[in-house]
């Protein structure tokens, strides 16, 4: 769908962007779609998951290379709700097409990067004549792939709402919907709640799916905010020539900190 289709007849409620009005039918992608991306810098730590939560650190950027001009990547780290994120669950994702999208996009990726311990690692670098496995080559930054339901959404109702949300109140546009079709074993989603404001990195602050057969699923963001600073301060053709005789190559004292 077009974002002129889409966004025609929105109207911006008390100061904050509407990315759709009531009896609009779209899709859930195009809906986050329509929300701002991140920025190189940005980071987020959200809190999600469907009966047991896990917190997800995502941090944007950007590395500069003399040959290829810019890599965007996302950096991720998991950990347990509130706490802080396991570097040893490290992932540097090196973006296909060098732009940030959404939540709920599907990028395609040059390479994975990884550390554990005092080591690096790399996978999935089909650039540099690694096979890709399933799930190398694309990155989903929600890992549920029943949220990637692609079915016609309906807007129910469009209105706004000030939430609790990391650690302070803030205004937000609040947007329900429902799934035209009934869900199925495969796509489990009925209806959604989106709460959003354009502060946040991928313009998300919570989200609640309403599932067939399972606990509703949420999201929340827990921390959000910029500069990012990499827990892998090695660039990609670093790590490239570390692991030359495979994909593990251990890291030299003071190098990766």
């Amino acid at each position: 769908m077009k974002r002129a289709t889409f966004l025609s007849g929105t109207v911006a409620l008390a100061g904050l962007p509407a990315v759709a009005s009531a009896g609009t039918v779209t899709t859930q992608h195009a809906l986050f779609a329509n929300l701002p991306r991140p920025r190189p810098s940005d980071w987020t730590r959200i809190i999600r998951g469907s009966g047991a939560k896990y917190q997800k650190q995502i941090g944007a950027g950007l590395e500069r290379t003399p040959t290829s001009g810019a890599l965007a990547y996302y950096e991720i780290q998991v950990g347990s709700p509130g706490g802080s994120c396991n570097p040893n669950s490290l992932r540097k994702a090196y973006l296909h097409d060098a732009a940030f999208g959404s939540l709920l996009d599907t990028y395609p990726l040059i390479a994975n990067v990884g550390r554990t311990e005092n080591f690096v690692y790399r996978y999935g670098d089909v650039v540099a004549g690694q096979r890709g496995e399933n799930g190398d080559t694309v990155l989903r930054l929600l890992d549920e792939s029943y949220l990637y339901d692609d079915r016609p959404l309906r807007i129910v109702s469009v209105g706004t709402q000030r939430i609790h949300i990391a650690s302070r109140n803030v205004d937000t546009t609040h947007v329900v919907a429902e799934f035209a079709a009934p869900p199925s074993a495969r796509q489990r989603l009925r209806h959604i709640e989106l709460w959003h404001a354009p502060e946040f990195p991928f313009g998300v602050a919570r989200y609640r799916a309403t599932l067939h057969g399972l606990e509703a699923y949420e999201l929340h963001v827990f921390s959000y905010g910029r500069p990012y600073k990499s827990d892998l301060a090695l660039s990609l053709a670093q790590v490239r020539d570390m692991t030359k005789d495979g994909q593990y190559g251990q890291l030299p004292a003071g190098i990766g900190d």
